[in-house]
């Protein structure tokens, strides 16, 4: 089932809003750190996804999470880079 979405009203009004303070936060945030961030998160939840705990779950999710987190990283570094 997909996520539910706020289409009307002041919750789509509070959507936009966080959504703006974060795009805003987020620009004061030097290039350098994010490059970092952007870097090491990949390896860091292929880390945790490798331990025991996870994969005593026999879960595909772990692994769709990683991938999700490393197409967003990569997306991140390349606005960076932009």
């Amino acid at each position: 089932m997909p996520p539910a979405r706020c289409s009307r009203g002041p919750a789509r009004s509070a959507v936009r809003a966080a959504h703006g303070q974060a795009h805003r936060d987020l620009r004061s945030v030097p290039r350098p750190r994010v490059r970092d961030l952007g870097a090491r998160i990949t390896d860091s939840f292929l880390d945790v996804a490798a331990t025991g705990q996870v994969q005593a779950m026999e879960s595909p999710l772990p692994a769709k999470l990683v991938d999700l987190v490393a197409k967003r990283a990569d997306r991140c570094m390349r606005l960076v880079e932009a």
